[in-house]
């Protein structure tokens, strides 16, 4: 399995970012805008948005596509 180390840590550093932009969006009761997150964790907030685009996808496709 040579070679896939690199794959799966920028998988897992994606899954980490994920949850994190998730937490602060949510538990900030409207204080985080995606500007002071993707400040926060030193991304681009075009990132940010699409991180939370991709969550709200996967939360539609799980209520069955329904909003």
């Amino acid at each position: 399995m040579a070679g896939t180390a690199a794959p799966r840590t920028d998988l897992l550093r994606k899954e980490a970012l994920f949850t994190r932009v998730l937490e602060l969006w949510r538990n900030g009761e409207g204080s985080h805008s995606t500007f002071c997150i993707a400040a926060e964790l030193k991304m681009d907030e075009r990132e940010v948005c699409h991180l939370l685009e991709e969550a709200d996808g996967r939360a539609a496709s799980l209520a069955g596509g329904e909003r």
